[in-house]
């Protein structure tokens, strides 16, 4: 049996993430886009830490950190569906800050999640 640890890495860039990830071998960690970054950007970091990722964070702040419903970033957001599904199948991912924290939003966002990965 065998453990790993997984650390968020939300302030930190991907080439401290992993400067981590090789000094702990078990080390995982979560994923989620830069806020500010753009797409391309944000799936470069992605691809650059893939393996070592245990969860992805869903969520549509744009610009900066204003809240938008998922579907606002579709684009990006299959673009994310359709990498992990085929490199990493099975990965977990959880969906956060949802507009105005409304329930109704949230079970929009959901739709919209479980559309990206059709």
């Amino acid at each position: 049996m065998g453990s790993d640890a997984a650390g968020p890495e939300y302030r930190d860039t991907v080439t401290a993430v992993l400067r981590r990830c090789a000094e702990i071998e078990t080390v995982r960690t979560y994923r989620q886009p830069p806020v500010g970054h753009s797409d391309d950007r944000a799936i470069e970091g992605l691809l650059r830490v893939l393996d070592r990722v245990c969860a992805i964070h869903v969520f549509s702040w744009w610009p900066g950190r204003k809240r938008r419903e998922l579907a606002y970033r579709s684009s990006f957001w299959e673009r994310v569906v359709d990498i992990t599904s085929v490199n990493k199948p099975g990965l977990d991912a959880f969906l956060e800050f949802v507009r105005d924290d409304d329930p109704v939003a949230f079970a929009r966002d959901a739709d919209s999640l479980r559309q990206f990965a059709r």
